[in-house]
């Protein structure tokens, strides 16, 4: 029976198609139906229905893009378009999907009838192609859907295989850009290409509309290299290519497994090239304490200014994550938390997070390189929002630190108990004291200290309550800076007003 799956937000319109139309006539049933796009896209990969009808109406996702998320899964299912509203760019992009039918409501059902029968018509065809049911059944033993011995109908049972993956890369990005037709290109092009330039080919099948399993007798890396440049060259696509080692045929789904583990790798080797490496599954061993540790080591040095070491951990990171090939989930909810936790340290420190977290992460999980460029820019710029941060508090700081000297001058200050009551380090206290002043700590505390003595001695003060109130406890001590400073004793000058 043909599979058919039902999409509608209106209750009564949906329930109407499901009862009025006698299926088993038609060689069909209903597998299942669905009141929005989301819970149509999960039936149709778990039930994988040959014919879908559906409303073009529904909120938050309409059937068209449903139906282009559908067709990406299951590229051979049949759809039937229905839709309320007489719009030309409604029936351009049924056509873009190649629905073998536009309906207006309210539906005629003599007109529906014709289409479901125009599609059950249609599939049928498609099923007695022998190259389509072949490939099918193919597919099907290497997923478990059918039994292993099977196998023998396509090979001998001496035969020995490689398995290769072909993988456009530029699926994921470009889903919503090209049409389904440009990948139909790419996938004869790479059909072409390899059954003119590649001996030993036993068989080509179409897995995904993204994705071409080829079955060879050699594994020759070479001959893939120049696939890769050739489809480079012509469509300007990536693909990587994953090549298993050759065994014996009844091996293909212990094959087909391994090649698509090695289609991961690309994760962490990156895309645009040929995986051949036997997988060391040991590698797959990490410490998520060890990660979550990691990311708060992180943030605490960014927030603290140690942006170089912040930087090198990183790094580290980020190469732990290759050698022991932590998944993409866990790497993603470890960014995403870093970036959230990095936030919330900003926001109290009343820094801007303008510009911080807006990377969509989602939509970089080609590689993992990516998502490190993606996290170090957050990261940097985290860091300069900081250093930013610091200068301008250093900078407020010193200011402080100047008023608190000329209100405390006659005080016993050090550098290191302004330096303690600013929270500057004192070296740097020290350093911004003579750029700021041109002379140095004891040397700016002398300057006050004598500018207001010579004040005092204006107004009739006697000299050992100057020293006193200027402070300085000793009058030797005094008289010899005054004097350092005035070039003759307080007394003299006292003599000279």
């Amino acid at each position: 029976m043909i599979k058919v799956l039902i999409v509608d937000d209106e209750f009564y319109s949906r329930k109407g198609i499901s009862k009025v139309i006698p299926w088993k006539d038609f060689g069909c049933e209903v597998c299942g139906e669905a009141d929005n796009a989301y819970d149509a896209i999960d039936i149709a990969i778990s039930e994988k229905p040959e014919i879908i009808i559906t409303d073009i109406n529904m909120p938050e996702m309409d059937g068209l893009e449903m139906a282009k998320n559908i067709r990406a899964k299951n590229p051979h299912t049949k759809f039937i378009v229905i839709t309320g509203y007489d719009d030309f760019n409604y029936a351009r992009g049924a056509i873009k999907i190649n629905a073998l039918d536009f309906l207006l409501k309210p539906v005629d059902i003599d007109e529906l009838k014709s289409a479901i029968e125009k599609c059950t018509e249609s599939i049928i065809k498609d099923k007695e192609t022998s190259l389509f049911a072949k490939e099918k059944k193919l597919i099907g033993i290497l997923r478990g859907e059918e039994e292993i011995e099977k196998i023998k109908d396509f090979f001998k049972e001496e035969d020995r295989v490689a398995l290769a993956l072909i993988n456009n890369d530029d699926f994921e990005t470009d889903l919503k850009s090209k049409e389904e037709s440009e990948y139909i290109k790419i996938n004869s092009f790479i059909d072409k290409w390899i059954s003119e330039n590649m001996r030993g080919c036993y068989n080509i099948s179409q897995v995904h509309i993204y994705r071409t399993l080829v079955m060879i007798k050699d594994n020759k890396e070479e001959d893939f290299k120049n696939l890769i440049d050739a489809v480079k060259k012509k469509f300007n696509c990536t693909i990587t290519i994953s090549i298993t080692e050759i065994n014996n045929i009844n091996k293909v789904r212990e094959l087909y497994k391994e090649a698509k583990q090695l289609l991961n790798e690309s994760f962490y080797k990156g895309k645009g090239i040929v995986i051949n490496e036997k997988i060391d599954i040991y590698k797959c061993n990490y410490d998520i304490k060890y990660i979550e540790d990691f990311a708060i080591n992180i943030i605490d040095l960014i927030l603290k200014g140690e942006s170089s070491e912040a930087r090198k951990q990183c790094n580290k990171l980020f190469k732990y994550f290759v050698n022991n090939r932590v998944e993409k989930g866990i790497i993603v909810s470890f960014i995403v938390k870093t970036i959230v936790n990095l936030k919330n340290g900003l926001k109290s420190l009343d820094i801007s997070l303008e510009g911080i977290g807006e990377v969509d992460i989602v939509s970089n999980l080609s590689s993992i390189y990516e998502l490190e460029s993606n996290f170090m820019e957050q990261i940097n710029m985290s860091i300069d929002k900081i250093r930013e941060y610091k200068g301008k508090l250093e900078d407020s700081s010193m200011e402080r630190a100047i008023i608190y000297i000329k209100n405390n001058y006659n005080e016993n200050i050090s550098l290191k108990s302004v330096a303690k009551e600013v929270y500057l380090n004192e070296s740097y206290l020290s350093r911004g004291i003579k750029q700021n002043l041109g002379m140095g700590f004891t040397e700016y505390i002398r300057k006050l200290r004598i500018e207001k003595s010579i004040e005092l001695l204006k107004k009739g003060n006697s000299i050992v309550s100057i020293a006193k109130e200027v402070g300085y406890g000793d009058y030797r001590q005094f008289t010899l800076n005054f004097k350092k400073y005035t070039g003759c004793t307080p007394s003299n000058y006292n003599i000279n007003l």
